[in-house]
This record gives C-alpha cells, sequence and structure tokens, in this order.
C-alpha cells in the first residue's frame, strides 16, 4: 500500500525512473510474489537439501530501492508499512489483492509512479502513517515534498 510512498526515500534521482518504466527485471507495480523479479516484493526460493530440509534462511527482497536510496529513512518506512498493513484489517484479502497473481488477471494492482509528482502524491497520500510515533518528523516530510514537487 505505501511503496509508492516510500519512493521517496529509495529513488531520488530523476534515473530511478528509468529502471521502473523499462520494468526488465525492476518492479513496475505494488504487488508481491514468490518468483517474480517485476514484483516489488520477491519471496526467492528457498534452498533445500535432498530430503526436504531448508538449507538457508527465507529471505524477503525488497526491489524498490537504487542507488540514490537513504537506507536509513527507507528501512525505517518499511518497517512502518509492515506495521501499517498489519493493522489495516484484513491482511489475506491484501495479499490476495497484491499478488503477481492477481496483476495479472487485472485486478487492479497499483503501479508504481513514473514521476516525483506522483511520489509527492503518494508521500501525502500516506504521510499519517509515515508520522506515526513521530518516527518521520513532520518537518521532514514537508522538506521532501518541496524537493519533489520542484
Amino acid at each position: 500500500q505505501m511503496g509508492a510512498a516510500l519512493m521517496a526515500f529509495g529513488n531520488r534521482v530523476e534515473d530511478s525512473f528509468a529502471r521502473i518504466v523499462q520494468a526488465k527485471e525492476a518492479p513496475s507495480s505494488i504487488v508481491w510474489g514468490k518468483y517474480d523479479r517485476n514484483a516489488l516484493i520477491r519471496l526467492p526460493v528457498v534452498a533445500t537439501d535432498a530430503r526436504g530440509r531448508v538449507v538457508t534462511p527465507p529471505t524477503v527482497e525488497f526491489r524498490l530501492p537504487d542507488g540514490s536510496a537513504l537506507p536509513h529513512l527507507l528501512l525505517a518506512g518499511a518497517a512502518l508499512a509492515m506495521i501499517h498493513g498489519h493493522e489495516t484489517g484484513d491482511l489475506d484479502d491484501l495479499l490476495q489483492r497484491t499478488s503477481v497473481e492477481a496483476a495479472a488477471r487485472g485486478d487492479g494492482s497499483t503501479r508504481l509512479p513514473r514521476n516525483f509528482a506522483e511520489v509527492a502524491a503518494a508521500l501525502e497520500r500516506h504521510r499519517d502513517a509515515l508520522e506515526f510515533g513521530e518516527t518521520f518528523p513532520a518537518a521532514l516530510i514537508d522538506r521532501l515534498l518541496a524537493v519533489l514537487k520542484r
């Protein structure tokens, strides 16, 4: 739900959008998937031995950020997004609606922003969740919005 707003911390230069628009093994919409490298959140294959026992720890790939990211702010935002998502109510329904499979059926997945103005709009929509518990001060969000709207 907050993936587009997190671009304010993870995709801070104009070239960030070239990667997303091309969608070549880069996320293009706010979905999750087990193996799809175009998903915003990817759950990679977990290695197992001949008996089926897991031999490597499971991981989660957050495929949004690029080299322009502010990692400390991005990770704080991702943590708040997880808390917010967990508290939204019907988590099973949310997971079904935001899966790669639902997007392939045309069930209304949300595409990632294609420019700074769209990132600013998403940040404004989700600023209450980001400011929760004063994790992100209002002044910081205001400054980010001013930069994004230039």
